[in-house]
């Protein structure tokens, strides 16, 4: 194994590595009994050759495979195009198959000591998953929906300032939850870390919330096992998908899947005209969050994603953002800083609920009136209300 390493354009000589391997196995792991393993890394020539194994329960479908070169940013990067073998649309479960890279029509030269891989497999659009966490949650984990990426007009011309101005993006497949991150969901998550703040932040506000301490187990109200985790800082949010094996999704993905996906339609709310159908906020909360799931869908069977409670996102919020916005998969400004909210609340007017407003809050801020939701793309993405809507 040598370190420094490289493949370069305009080389005659192609000096030969063995990659040292820090191979990220970004498959959905338990999910429907299907995961990647056995996964191993080497350079022939100006290629790479990357073999993994796909393993899933009998009688289960194919699967998308992609494989990416890994960042600093959720150990996600640059995508694999100039790829070949069992790679892309159709691939079935078995043992030994094959990815070939050839690197230089990707980039103009590849070098490291240490140079890592994600290789992720996703089920069909539409299947739903339910998503287990690194330690073996005591409960179901959320059920996830997937988001086939796409480019839509992200912004509103007709709203505030800083949802403007109207812009195009480009996003990759994401996976989303179905519902809005339950008080069930969230204790078990808190059971297992055994405690509710880390280095000082809290992660929830306790008196704030439906989850009480008892005898040292963190238990829902009775009767509010199905409502929404509320109170929940940023870091709580982020948490939590962390412990799922996932992030919280960008300002961009949250938009996205809040408006359809590619299914879009210019509804005013997320899935209808009519707040009423998929929402609840001041004119029908009664003051107070109401279990998940009891409104309409929007056309990607996601809940709630309108109304009920606010939901965290991954982004730093800058009110200008849009006017220099990356067209593919923004993920916010390079700093620290305030964090973005989306969705609107049970206590707030019908405008906020509206799938282009942004709110911005200090991330340490624990108040009731928000939550988490759950997207992921496999290990790098989970996120709560939709809040923690963690993408794995």
């Amino acid at each position: 194994m040598q370190a420094g390493n490289s493949i370069q354009k305009n080389e005659v000589l192609m000096k030969w590595w063995i990659l040292p391997l820090m191979l990220l196995l970004q498959g959905l792991g338990p999910v429907l009994g299907q995961e990647v393993t056995n996964v191993q890394a080497q350079q022939q020539g100006n290629k790479i050759i990357i073999t993994y194994d796909l393993l899933h329960a009998p009688g289960g479908a194919s699967f998308t495979v992609e494989a990416y070169l890994s960042s600093e940013y959720e150990q996600q990067g640059l995508r694999l195009n100039s790829v070949s073998g069992d790679v892309g649309p159709g691939v079935e479960a078995g043992e030994q198959k094959v990815i070939v890279w050839d690197v230089l029509r990707d980039v103009d030269q590849l070098e490291g000591e240490h140079i890592s891989f994600v290789v992720r497999a996703i089920a069909e659009e539409g299947s739903a998953l339910p998503l287990q966490g690194k330690q073996q949650p005591s409960i179901a984990g959320p059920e996830m929906v997937k988001v086939t990426g796409g480019r839509f007009r992200m912004g509103s011309r007709r709203g505030k300032g800083n949802e403007q101005p109207e812009h195009w993006v480009r996003l990759n497949d994401f996976y989303l939850s179905r519902y809005e991150t339950t008080n069930e969901q969230y204790c078990d998550f808190l059971n297992a870390m055994g405690t509710h703040q880390q280095q000082g932040i809290s992660w929830i506000n306790l008196r704030e919330s439906r989850i009480r301490l008892v005898n040292g187990r963190y238990r829902p109200q009775k009767g509010y096992e199905r409502h929404p985790a509320r109170a929940l800082s940023w870091y709580g949010a982020r948490a939590y998908c962390h412990w799922l094996g996932g992030r919280l999704p960008t300002e961009a993905e949250w938009e996205y899947a809040a408006r359809g996906g590619r299914y879009e339609e210019d509804w005013l709310y997320s899935g209808s005209n009519k707040v009423q159908e998929v929402g609840w906020y001041e004119g029908n909360a009664r003051g107070r969050p109401q279990q998940v799931g009891q409104k309409a869908p929007n056309a990607l069977g996601l809940y709630d994603m309108s109304g009920n409670l606010w939901e965290w996102v991954y982004d730093v919020y800058d009110r200008h953002y849009y006017r220099h916005s990356p067209a593919y998969n923004p993920s916010g400004p390079d700093q620290e800083g305030y964090r973005v909210l989306r969705g609107g609340s049970f206590e707030v007017e019908k405008w906020y609920l509206r799938p282009t407003y942004r709110l911005r809050l200090p991330p340490k801020l624990l108040r009731p009136y928000w939550g988490a939701a759950v997207p992921w793309t496999p290990e790098d993405g989970t996120s709560l209300k939709h809040f923690v809507s963690c993408v794995p």
